[in-house]
């Protein structure tokens, strides 16, 4: 039963009801204030655990930028997992572990090898 028709049942004696599809009652007119108050639908809410996110972000191989940040994740001991898991992934990159702005953890660029220095720079 939908919840006019409950309405409707239990306003039937009511005088200043209007049936259905007649026009709104006018300014002056009297009008039937029945009305049902259902509480709003339960929405489904992530719990959120207190403190502040930590974000671990790889940054461009060349620097300058970050690349991706990979991820947002609130206990400390998880966001240090997950820093040293991106770390493994991503061997050529600069990996960062941060609390806002503030830098907890950093994983440097790897130098290149010293071979391919050399290989590189034109001899004298």
């Amino acid at each position: 039963m939908s919840t006019l028709d409950i309405l409707r049942i239990l306003t039937a004696s009511c005088r200043y009801q209007r049936p259905p599809g007649s026009p709104p009652a006018r300014k002056y007119e009297h009008l039937c204030l029945a009305a049902i108050t259902l509480p709003p639908p339960a929405r489904p809410t992530t719990p959120v655990p207190p403190g502040v996110p930590f974000t671990i972000e790889v940054w461009k191989e060349t620097g300058g930028c970050v690349e991706a940040q990979l991820a947002v994740i609130y206990p400390i001991a998880m966001a240090r997992a997950a820093f040293e898991t991106a770390c493994e992934l991503w061997p050529k990159h600069e990996v960062t572990l941060r609390d806002r702005c503030r830098i907890v953890a950093r994983r440097e660029r790897p130098e290149p090898p010293a071979s391919a220095e050399s290989a590189a720079a034109p001899p004298p």
